[in-house]
């Protein structure tokens, strides 16, 4: 999406800014974004890159509304990588403690097991593990799964922000471009007069 959209336009070459501009009159906006990206291996002159970045402005995607559209969609990509790596951490660790339980759970029934068997021994050698052991172990499952599960909140609280940033500024960008597409508008039609 933006990240790769943007990609073009931060290069020196020309032909970004004439696919920004396309785009931007096929798509909206945002086929500006993915225009520069398209237009980037066109290439063009100094001069062209002028006329197409003045083109753009008119739109209103200034340098400056492109390198922060750059910069956040880097910044939500990032935020949304480590998302993903919190929550299989988050994952591992519900497996962890599941298997923690599950462990519990066996040794507890073989002690009845061996009950049942008169193998007092065999009983006492599976409660103790559960109580030394399996018991403790589940309880620093549960204590790290509840630390993985507050940093996946921090972290998708992070991404939420930043969406929300982005959707703030795909409106400034429409904005921008409904303002040009209206000025268009009437100066066709001052032209047709």
């Amino acid at each position: 999406g933006l990240t790769r959209a943007t990609d073009g336009v931060k290069t020196a070459g020309g032909g970004a800014l004439a696919g920004g501009v396309l785009g931007a009159m096929v798509a909206g906006p945002f086929g500006a974004l993915w225009g520069a990206q398209i237009g980037s291996s066109l290439g063009a002159g100094a001069q062209m890159e002028r006329e197409e970045r003045d083109e753009l402005a008119k739109l209103g995607l200034t340098p400056e509304i492109l390198a922060e559209a750059q910069a956040l969609a880097t910044d939500l990509a990032e935020a949304e990588g480590a998302l993903s790596v919190l929550r299989d951490a988050q994952r591992r660790e519900r497996e962890r403690l599941y298997d923690g339980e599950r462990r519990a759970e066996e040794l507890y029934a073989r002690a009845e097991a061996a009950m049942r068997a008169d193998d007092e021994e065999g009983a006492r050698t599976a409660l103790v593990e559960r109580k030394q052991r399996v018991l403790p172990a589940i309880e620093d499952g549960k204590a790290a799964l509840e630390e993985a599960t507050r940093r996946v909140s921090r972290a998708q609280d992070a991404v939420d922000v930043l969406a929300g940033r982005c959707t703030a500024l795909e409106r400034i960008i429409e904005g921008g471009a409904v303002n040009a597409a209206e000025l268009k508008a009437r100066s066709a039609a001052v032209q047709d007069l």
